[in-house]
């Protein structure tokens, strides 16, 4: 890593976090590459994720998301408990009924021990996550890392990302007709609270308004694709990214591209129907002021991919 992108990761990193600690992060073994896909979130990449661990070039590690380089740069305290809660569910599941996959049920309890230590405080968080990222590899080539936090990196923090331990890794950047991925965001909401269907309306319409009401949408920290875009031209080669839109994302002709773009063989898809997440209607009074709210990132996207604007989006309203 360049002595730039190790004082920026001094400054940025909280005290107590993981990082560096004065340590040069182990370089990646010749042969194999990282490849981040850094959202967006709800833009289908947790599908594209099973269509390249299915891939026999690619790997992922303990986890699809490792969050590692959003939390050393902040949040450090609220990962290691959401870890810890994790940790405690899987442990619970081993006690409550042993007789049934005690393996497996081990091994995931030793990756949330292993996610815990790369976020250990005064520890080489960076050797940690290499170890993770190549703990499955095996004769893999492409080493993934799914993590949509990371597209909200300011500048330093993508360009310590590109530069990585001397290296220099893939990126993916899609992105969705922003009403549809925001009102998917929210209807994941309304499931991980646990609300009983009838209140998933007015529960949605109550969190829709309160975002609307913190100011334009289009500058919200999911909806923010110049951000994301404009960090990606500053910090990563261009023959080291790409952006797709979600609407074109699910053909044959598309993956082939990606895993050209990778350096790995061509690999057939699964189109088949997946579980979306529960409907819920969106109400046409919401979805016309979400979508003048978000006009900065429609016009932006219009601005910058002429030819490739979706005719499915909300270009109107």
């Amino acid at each position: 890593m360049s002595e730039t992108g190790t004082a920026a990761r001094k400054a940025a990193v909280p005290k107590g976090a993981g990082g560096h600690g004065g340590a040069k992060t182990p370089p990646i073994p010749e042969g194999k590459a990282l490849f981040f896909c850094i959202g967006a979130q709800k833009a289908g990449t947790s599908w594209l994720a099973n269509y390249f661990a299915g891939h026999p070039e690619c790997r992922f590690s303990v986890d699809k998301e490792m969050h590692y380089f959003d939390v050393t740069r902040g949040g450090l305290t609220g990962m290691i408990r959401r870890q810890a809660d994790v940790l405690r569910h899987r442990v619970n599941r081993l006690h409550h009924n042993p007789q049934r996959d005690y393996g497996g049920k081990l091994n995931k309890i030793e990756d949330s021990v292993a996610l815990l230590q790369m976020y250990r405080p005064r520890l080489h968080g960076d050797t940690q996550y290499m170890k993770l990222m190549l703990k499955r590899a095996g004769d893999a080539r492409i080493l993934c890392d799914f993590t949509p936090e990371y597209g909200h990196l300011d500048a330093d923090g993508m360009r310590e990302l590109a530069g990585f331990a001397d290296h220099r890794p893939y990126f993916l950047f899609v992105m969705r007709d922003p009403v549809e991925r925001l009102w998917s965001q929210i209807r994941m909401e309304m499931d991980h609270r646990g609300l009983a269907r009838e209140k998933w309306p007015k529960a949605a319409r109550e969190l829709a308004e309160s975002m609307l009401a913190d100011g334009p949408l289009a500058k919200g920290r999911y909806n923010d694709y110049r951000h994301t875009l404009e960090t990606l031209d500053a910090s990563v080669a261009a023959d080291r990214r790409r952006v797709l839109f979600m609407e074109e994302l699910f053909d044959q002709e598309t993956l082939d591209g990606l895993c050209d773009f990778l350096g790995v063989g061509r690999h057939e898809a699964d189109f088949s129907p997946v579980h979306e997440g529960r409907p819920l209607d969106l109400p046409r009074d919401l979805r016309k002021r979400m979508r003048k709210s978000l006009d900065d990132t429609y016009r932006y996207v219009a601005r910058r991919f002429p030819d490739r604007r979706p005719k499915s989006w909300a270009w109107d309203g």
